[in-house]
């Protein structure tokens, strides 16, 4: 019994399946209804680019609609990209044999920022009659803006602090709040306000002054990439990024900027410091600050001097290697480092 009832129920699929599924694909294949040819004349037929515009700048596209039939037709609107309107003459009541009227896009770009594409569908009163469709695009500046937003410092003398200054500019005039999302480096003074409200509706600008203090700089930082995030009350533009970059330029040569022993092998180091120019160098004074390192006696005068630490500690220890130089403010700041557990040496 149960043999003969699955027999008949796949005879039954089958069956079935000789008769529907060749419905499917006939439907699946049947072509869209023909359609008359175009009965109405726009001008302009191609997309129109409305160029660059501000955050609330309306820009608005004029066409002209010809009937170009022997009989009357009426336009109407399906449907509308955000931010779009059209009206006019051409849209409020049937256009006669050979009559021409226009009708205006308008485009408000509030709440959009970058390229932009917009469109509107509309259909005729006629049956067989296809879509006519009013394609633009535009590019919506941003309201919140910075200039630049990278610089350098370029290279800088310890003594030295150089500035740089980065305009913020937002076009609607309203007031914006400006934050750092993390605190800029010790070494980076910062001087940031809020933008004020403008009073005429232009728009409102305020600057970002940054000061780079080398003298502060961590010894043996030789070169910085520094990037600040902001965060703004502008809603489209809630983020802002500044880059800097620099790089410290010492009045002589170091090799190395720091000095670091990897192995209790290893009792001493030497710095090589070298006159730019070829001219004298003069030690007023050399040193040690921290524990662990004691600095040999630095020999005289000359274009390079070699300045030899010896280690005294048994464990890690870092400090500081000074040296003023004759008719330099600021004395050299050498790094010393024991870390015999960076290597695993013994």
């Amino acid at each position: 019994m149960r043999t003969g009832g699955l027999t008949a129920l796949r005879f039954a699929v089958t069956l079935v399946s000789m008769f529907v599924l060749p419905a499917v694909i006939l439907l699946a294949q049947t072509p869209a209804p023909p359609v008359d040819p175009p009965r109405l004349d726009l001008e302009p037929k191609i997309r129109v680019n409305l160029g660059e515009v501000g955050p609330r700048e309306v820009r608005q596209q004029v066409y002209t609609v010809t009937n170009v039939s022997k009989a009357p037709l009426r336009l109407r609107i399906l449907d509308l990209s955000p931010g779009v309107t059209l009206a006019g003459p051409a849209l409020e009541g049937p256009l006669g044999p050979g009559q021409a009227a226009t009708m205006t896009l308008r485009v408000d770009p509030t709440d959009f920022v970058g390229w932009q594409v917009r469109n509107v569908r509309l259909a005729t009163d006629a049956p067989r009659q296809g879509l006519y469709y009013l394609p633009v695009a535009m590019t919506v500046r941003p309201d919140l803006t910075v200039d630049p937003d990278r610089a350098s410092f370029g290279a800088v003398r310890p003594h030295e602090s150089p500035e740089r200054v980065f305009r913020f500019r937002r076009e609607t005039g309203l007031p914006t709040r400006l934050r750092f999302a993390t605190p800029p480096p010790p070494y980076l003074e910062a001087e940031l306000a809020d933008l004020p409200a403008s009073q005429d509706g232009k728009p409102t600008e305020g600057e970002l002054r940054l000061i780079l203090r080398a003298g502060s700089l961590p010894p043996g930082q030789m070169a910085g990439l520094e990037t600040l995030h902001l965060e703004t009350g502008a809603p489209l533009q809630p983020h802002l990024r500044i880059t800097v970059d620099w790089r410290l330029e010492l009045p002589v040569k170091v090799d190395p900027p720091r000095l670091v022993l990897l192995s209790s092998r290893e009792a001493a180091g030497t710095v090589r410091l070298a006159s730019r120019d070829g001219s004298v160098l003069r030690l007023d004074r050399a040193w040690i600050e921290g524990p662990g390192f004691r600095l040999d006696p630095p020999p005289g005068p000359g274009p390079e001097v070699v300045l030899r630490v010896v280690r005294e500690a048994g464990a890690e220890a870092s400090a500081l290697l000074c040296v003023q130089l004759a008719g330099e403010p600021l004395p050299l700041r050498i790094p010393l480092l024991y870390r015999p557990e960076l290597s695993g040496a013994k």
